[in-house]
């Protein structure tokens, strides 16, 4: 009793706050928060930090102070789940004098879950022989290794062992896929197995299909799916003919109008309005395979059509709030009758380090509190009380300005989420609550969940489990008017532009700070009255930091940051020796006999050729004869304008177009082509012989292309 009034008084005096019960996650970090600063920590070593919080069984980690009553421990990899751990805080290395020596608590984390289950079935044939394609899914509570995925998953035809891919959807969802599945005379099973023990889990999953026989044509499932639209994928043993109508052959049963479309053995459902509870479907054994074979009996099911889960999110990708007064940030919502809004500081002398692992739109690592804090919550009503559910997205928007106290560079990463009594829903009796009793780990963690959270009610709206950081909704904003755009073209040198993002205009006396990956400064400029500055540097720039009065704007220079030219033509070639020329012409084929009106435009912004300097130009026909050539010395602005007669019966085929500029080339390929034009053969024929008044009032018109 004595020990634990000791704790307890050492709790009250020393501890703010500290992680416990038996839901911690494997991922996360240990994050303690004190009652006061921490004296003794800035004077210890790197090893001696990674001490003040150990474990049983051992973990190995480091120690951060990410404010300044706070520490973070993060361990060098994710815990084991289901495992309990003692946690010895060690005060005597952290304060002076202190009445305990160390404070201890206990975590448990979360044990692994996991899923196992089959999506759809796809017929197919090689040949004569039938053959079915079987798609599934593997999830669980947390991230997977694929490798350990794979031994531990396996697919059986009977006692045939199946060849399966295994896909990544992410870390925690895999999508399986084996398609050498038979299908004979009779009914075969498919069993998928896996074995959690060998992924660290308890459980054994194992779940079983049935292929129907090749000449049998039946219904087999219906899933409801969400997008595009709510509607129903009903799936059939063979593919369906696609010349029939299906009006009438697939309907509900209260006469909810719907559209169809057919796509393979699939018929998809799409409800004109929007439904919810119960609604029977009818199918009817009318409706013919490809084979001409039609479904063994009618079908009625029952699909249950749920209001949407609530959910929250951002409207838009931007991340810059650009104004002086106001600082609206939109969001829509569906099904919620209130939000919470986080705000995280990103604080401006951390800029640099926090972009060192993270992009302006990201950052939801565990190292945020290394540049940050929590710094403002509040409730925003959404609804009335009287209000009910009507599953749509409706639009919102807040006001950062008056949520937190401008300062000049800080980043504010603002975050929307949602407990379950903000709920629209109207839930059974059967499905609990929840306790509500951790409001501080829900405002301040990026790995919350509920004290009664069970992943196999994750997805259930009506359950506690479902109000998790998984549904949460976080983003990066900050405020300046300061628009940059920088330019690279080649040996270190950087060119750039300062706009006005309120009104385009350009924005003369900003600083450029140039800061390299390790956060030392590398170059610095201003910017002109047209807003352009232009600095070279020896070493590859990671960050320019740009700031005009109270305003600051950030860009990555690092080559994944840049914009993808993935759907422009960039080819060419570099400057030889700072020349630049470029042939064209008035069109991209000619015909022989025609004359081929050519330019020459030459760029020599270092004035390496002096005036006068003799330029010739060459054209090859197809067989590499010279047809043309022309030395010159006169240019318009630096054009140079050639006009090249060709002969009627010249060779068809590739030419080349060659400029010498004393020991440089430039080429280009001209195509010569005999072009003839569109023909068409057109025949009307009328019923009879001749097309007179008392005839058909129609003519059969018929027209094919001639080449």
């Amino acid at each position: 009793a004595s020990c634990n009034n000791n704790q307890q008084n050492v709790q009250k005096n020393y501890l703010a706050a500290y992680p416990s019960g038996e839901n911690f996650q494997p991922g996360a970090s240990v994050t303690i928060t004190f009652t006061k600063v921490p004296e003794k920590l800035k004077g210890l070593s790197e090893n001696e930090k990674n001490q003040v919080i150990t474990f049983s069984p051992e973990v190995k980690g480091r120690l951060f102070q990410v404010a300044g009553k706070t520490i973070t421990f993060q361990p060098e990899k994710p815990l084991a789940y289901s495992q309990r751990y003692k946690v010895a805080i060690h005060l005597d290395k952290l304060f002076n004098h202190p009445q305990e020596k160390a404070f201890r608590f206990e975590i448990k984390t979360v044990p692994l879950e996991i899923g196992l289950g089959f999506s759809n079935m796809t017929p197919f044939r090689v040949k004569k022989q039938a053959f079915a394609k079987i798609t599934g899914f593997i999830r669980a509570s947390g991230p997977l290794d694929i490798e350990k995925v794979k031994k531990a998953f396996t697919v059986k035809q009977e006692d045939k062992i199946l060849p399966v891919k295994i896909l990544p959807v992410d870390d925690r969802s895999f999508q399986f896929v084996t398609d050498s599945i038979e299908r004979t005379t009779k009914t075969g099973k498919i069993t998928a197995s896996l074995d959690g023990k060998i992924l660290g889990a308890k459980s054994i999953l194992s779940k079983t299909y049935d292929i129907p026989p090749a000449s049998w044509f039946t219904f087999l499932q219906y899933n409801l799916v969400e997008k595009p639209g709510l509607h129903l994928e009903l799936t059939f043993s063979d593919l369906i003919s696609p010349d029939q109508n299906l009006k009438g052959l697939v309907y509900f049963q209260d006469g909810t109008p719907l559209n169809l479309s057919v796509r393979g053995n699939l018929i998809k459902v799409f409800p004109k309005i929007k439904l919810n509870g119960a609604h029977k479907l009818i199918i009817k054994k009318s409706i013919r395979s490809i084979a001409g074979h039609t479904l063994n009996r009618d079908y009625v099911i029952n699909p249950y059509f749920k209001m949407a889960p609530p959910q929250v999110r951002f409207i838009g990708k931007g991340n810059i709030l650009p104004g002086d007064k106001k600082w609206i940030i939109p969001f829509e919502a569906i099904n919620l009758r209130a939000v919470d809004v986080v705000v995280f500081k990103i604080y401006a002398n951390n800029i640099q380090q926090f972009l060192q692992e993270n992009n302006l739109e990201s950052g939801d690592s565990w190292a945020l509190r290394r540049v940050g804090e929590y710094v403002y919550h509040k409730r925003i009503i959404l609804a009335n009380k009287s209000e009910k559910a009507d599953n749509k997205w409706k639009s919102y928007a807040i006001d950062l300005s008056k949520m937190v106290k401008a300062d000049p560079g800080a980043i504010y990463r603002v975050g929307l989420r949602f407990r379950q009594n903000y709920s629209l829903l109207t839930c059974d009796k059967g499905n609990p609550s929840g306790n509500f009793s951790d409001s501080t780990n829900y405002y301040t963690s990026n790995y919350y969940y509920p004290k009664d959270y069970k992943w196999t009610e994750r997805n259930n709206p009506c359950n506690i489990s479902y109000f998790n950081s998984d549904r949460f909704k976080a983003k990066n904003f900050f405020a300046t008017n300061i628009g940059l755009t920088v330019k690279n073209p080649g040996d270190h040198q950087y060119k750039v532009y300062t706009r006005s993002l309120l009104s385009a205009d350009a924005l003369g006396r900003v600083k450029l700070t140039f800061y390299s990956y390790q956060n030392q400064k590398l170059a610095e400029a201003t910017t002109n009255g047209k807003g352009e500055a232009t600095v070279s540097m020896d070493k590859e720039p990671f960050l320019i930091v740009a700031q005009r009065k109270y305003q600051f704007a950030y860009l990555k220079l690092s080559g994944g940051n840049a914009l993808s030219y993935s759907k422009f033509n960039t080819s060419g070639v570099k400057a030889v020796k700072g020349l630049k020329g470029y042939i064209f012409g008035e069109r991209g084929v000619w015909r022989p006999g025609d004359t081929l009106f050519l330019t020459f435009v030459l760029q020599d912004k270092q004035k390496i050729i002096p005036a006068g300097h003799p330029l010739t130009f060459t054209v090859f026909d197809s067989r590499n004869k010279k047809v043309f050539s022309e030395t010159t010395t006169q240019g318009v602005n630096d054009f140079y304008v050639f006009r090249v007669p060709t002969k009627q019966d010249a060779p068809t085929g590739v030419w080349r177009a060659v400029m010498k500029l004393g020991n440089d080339r430039f080429t280009k390929n001209l195509r010569i082509e005999t072009v003839l034009p569109n023909r068409l053969k057109i025949k009307m024929t009328a019923a009879s012989n001749r097309f007179i008044p008392e005839s058909k009032k129609y003519l059969t018109l018929l027209a094919t292309w001639l080449h």
